[in-house]
């Protein structure tokens, strides 16, 4: 898929879609922050579930490319409760739902999306991927605290 960005600079998507700003987000990454509305059931959210859609169509796109921190697109859905997003998202053949982000500090690992879902209280996307046994329930709580 090649579908062109912006028709005033024909801009193709594959050239852009993996590109970064400053903070290293990624366009993908970016759209599943949704920081717009105040909530995951915000009217506007279906504007970035859309952007998401598109994106994901692109042969090109590096669905796990991460920040610094280790957080890819899906640990940003799973933080912020877009279920919609993280469905569409694990869609993808090449997500990583287990892909952890880097180690906090010496005491704590790094998070994996459905660590990140639990702990932020989105128990449908902790379910959606799979649910929790009460012995990780237990570790995650530690982890948060």
């Amino acid at each position: 898929m090649n579908k062109v960005l912006n028709t005033e600079y024909d801009i193709p998507i594959s050239e852009i879609v993996n590109e970064t700003n400053y903070h290293g987000v990624t366009p993908l990454m970016a759209a599943c922050s949704c920081k717009t509305g105040p909530s995951p059931q915000h009217p506007s959210v279906s504007r970035y579930v859309e952007v998401v859609r598109l994106l994901l169509q692109n042969d090109c796109i590096k669905v796990n490319k991460a920040v610094d921190t280790g957080s890819a697109a899906i640990h940003v859905a799973c933080r912020n409760g877009y279920i919609n997003i993280v469905r569409l998202l694990c869609q993808h053949p090449g997500i990583d739902i287990s892909k952890k982000t880097q180690r906090v500090s010496r005491d704590q690992g790094g998070a994996t999306p459905k660590q990140m879902a639990y702990q932020a209280g989105h128990l449908e996307i902790v379910s959606y991927l799979g649910g929790a046994n009460w012995e990780q329930r237990r570790r995650w709580t530690y982890f948060d605290r």
